[in-house]
């Protein structure tokens, strides 16, 4: 039943035209979160996480939103595009399990009509300065019309 509502109540949030009226996450007193730098791309929009049945809306400040550490949250991108006769819309995430004491980094890209939202842990040793996030699985949820 936990697994099955874990998948439900993301997805209703991302049909119902992206989680409208969804308060702002804001931690706890004393709570362990993890930030999360975001891509130049998404700074000007909200993304959406899902906490323990729960969801909320994510606005980056100074480059940045705070998740819960230590659990499992789902996080998810909305974006909507329109060209020539077409709109396009996905929800694309991911659930991860954050650590206060890593530093992540989040991007998301279109290419050829597809969404891809990744979490990644910087580091310093990688060639390229990021790995993969480890515990990440993708969440994706796609129209065109």
């Amino acid at each position: 039943m936990m697994r099955m509502r874990r998948f439900v109540v993301p997805m209703l949030c991302v049909l119902l035209n992206g989680c409208a009226g969804l308060p702002a996450y804001q931690p706890s007193a004393g709570e362990s979160v993890a930030n999360i730098a975001v891509s130049a791309n998404m700074q000007s929009h909200d993304m959406q996480m899902c906490d323990n049945g729960a969801c909320y809306v994510l606005k980056p400040a100074d480059g940045q939103v705070k998740v819960p550490a230590g659990r499992r949250v789902s996080i998810y991108m909305p974006l909507v595009a329109t060209g020539y006769r077409s709109t396009y819309s996905c929800s694309p995430g991911v659930s991860f399990v954050a650590k206060a004491d890593v530093k992540y980094y989040a991007n998301l890209e279109v290419r050829a009509e597809k969404c891809q939202f990744d979490i990644y842990r910087v580091d310093s040793a990688s060639r390229v300065g990021i790995t993969f996030e480890p515990t990440e699985r993708p969440l994706q949820s796609e129209h065109s019309s």
